[in-house]
């Protein structure tokens, strides 16, 4: 198996800033989007923390496949705690804690940032999703949280692998299906940096050639109707094209928000 990738990121119609930040790690088998707080004055620093800690730590664990140790073993095993026999280090566990260890530094700097400027609460919030791909073992795992997604197109069918933290994706949390036309709703109950404490959803499941996964913040998913996200992606056309498509139709529904996608493409050799 072998992975490609498109990505970009766009601010939109209306929006003065771009708070969302992409990251696209080929090398770590890892991709991540994460939606920085809009009304959180810091929302783009926050973003931007949240991918440089996914980079950061996940560069200290395998390549996947790779049963090499990490660069750091005792950080890593001070991280995750006990692990059980045999697993790997690039597998869901790390990603949540990785997601925490994200939320505790957003967290901390929101608040030194909040004694600076002598105001009544931190100011730094993100939401984030995360995949990384298992090429060798076949297994993807991912996180997330708040209200950027992940979907998986396979066999033409569009599958929405996050429910989001907000009162209609609370519903669809401990259920095997979520629904692709999922409402979207700006009252998040979870984001990065908000409080010490952060509940990080996730999931793994075994990869097959020709999976093509989409992470994207709401700026997409939001504008979008699945519909619309199943037809672009099913189109005989590149990846670049299909992910351009995908965005152009988020501007053309009014690009009230940043809009940022990922695409994955699991190939045969």
């Amino acid at each position: 198996m072998r992975i490609d990738t498109w990505f970009k990121s766009d601010i939109g119609r209306v929006r003065r800033s771009n708070q969302d930040t992409v990251g696209c790690f080929p090398e770590l088998a890892l991709f991540v989007v994460a939606d920085g707080m809009g009304g959180r004055a810091q929302g783009e620093v926050a973003s931007r923390m949240a991918v440089e800690t996914f980079r950061e730590l996940l560069e200290n664990t395998p390549v996947a496949g790779n049963d090499a140790q990490p660069k750091d073993s005792t950080f890593w095993r001070s991280l995750l705690g006990r692990r059980s026999q045999g697993e790997s280090a690039g597998d869901l566990a790390v990603l949540r804690s990785t997601a925490e260890a994200a939320n505790r530094k957003i967290f901390e700097a929101g608040r030194r940032s909040a004694e600076i400027s002598e105001v009544a609460a931190p100011s730094m919030g993100t939401t984030v999703v995360a995949l990384r791909c298992d090429l060798v073992r076949r297994q993807a795992s991912w996180v997330h949280v708040g209200d950027s997604r992940l979907y998986r197109m396979r066999g033409g069918q569009l599958r929405l692998m996050t429910a989001d933290h907000t009162v209609f994706g609370e519903a669809f949390r401990q259920q095997s299906e979520v629904p692709t036309d999922l409402r979207h709703t700006n009252q998040l109950v979870q984001a990065l940096g908000i409080d010490l404490r952060v509940e990080v959803a996730g999931s793994s499941a075994a990869l097959e050639p020709d999976d093509l996964f989409l992470l994207c913040s709401d700026g997409i998913s939001g504008m979008v109707p699945a519909t619309t996200i199943l037809a672009d992606l099913s189109r005989p056309v590149t990846l670049a094209e299909r992910g351009q498509l995908l965005l152009q139709h988020a501007l053309d529904a009014g690009g009230r928000d940043n809009a940022s996608l990922l695409l994955v493409h699991v190939l045969d050799p």
